[in-house]
Formats: structure tokens, sequence, C-alpha cells
């Protein structure tokens, strides 16, 4: 029984350490487009992601398909955020929620200034990496 105990106490540790992980992940990622430090997109984003969404219509008021995010364009819109001091961001929403945690992939909700991401990663070694994502316009 006492075995069991320690065994169930390393697995909650564990996993205790795999949600901050993922989470580091996640807030790296906001923390990358909020303040234009594309080294953190480069170590929390796989150069294959893919990433969709949907924005507000401003004809109809409801949401449209926006088009593929790629990678490079992430990269180049934190060094933009960088070069502008006016547009990182402060004191915006920003806040993750770690949804699933397997043994290789994750899953997570993120809340930003544009809406809401929903972030799919998997484990690399010792740390957790953005695959893809999927997000809604406020």
């Amino acid at each position: 029984m006492m075995y069991l105990l320690v065994i169930g106490v390393k697995a909650q540790e564990k996993q205790t350490d795999d949600e901050i992980k993922v989470m580091q992940a996640c807030l790296g990622y906001l923390d990358g487009l909020y303040q234009g430090d594309s080294s953190l997109i480069k170590k929390y984003v796989r150069p294959n992601l893919h990433k969709f969404g949907y924005i507000r219509s401003k004809e109809t008021g409801g949401h449209i398909p926006y088009r593929n995010i790629t990678y490079k364009e992430m990269i180049d819109y934190s060094k933009m955020v960088d070069s502008v001091d006016t547009l990182k961001k402060t004191g915006e929403v920003r806040r993750a929620v770690v949804l699933d945690i397997s043994n290789h992939i994750a899953a997570a909700k993120v809340e930003a200034w544009w809406g809401t991401d929903y972030i799919l990663l998997s484990r690399q070694d010792d740390y957790w990496i953005i695959d893809q994502v999927i997000w809604e316009q406020q």
C-alpha cells in the first residue's frame, strides 16, 4: 500500500511539472507576441506551426475564417512589436489554462487581447512546444 502511495505522489509531481512547462510554453507564446520577443516564439513554437482562426466580420458581426498564420509571420510580427515600443502590450489579458496532458501531447486554452486560442502542444525531451493553434477573435 505504501508503495502505491509513493508512486501516486511521484505521478502527481510529474503532472505538476508538466503543467508548469505547458503553462510556460503558452505564456512564452503570449509574451513573445505581446513584448516582441522573437526568442520566445523560437523557443516555444514549432517552425511548421499550423495556426488558423476566425475573425469578426465587419459586415455581419459574425465570425469568418481567417487565413493560416505562419511561424515566419509570428517571428516577423514579434520583431515589429519589438521595434515600436507603443505596440508592446502590458496589462492586457494574458491567461492560460491547461486542459489536458498525456505522455507526449497536451491541450491548453489561452486568452489574449485578440481573443481565445486553443493550443495543441507536444513534448520535446524535457519541454513542451506549440504545434497547432486555432483561435477566434473576440
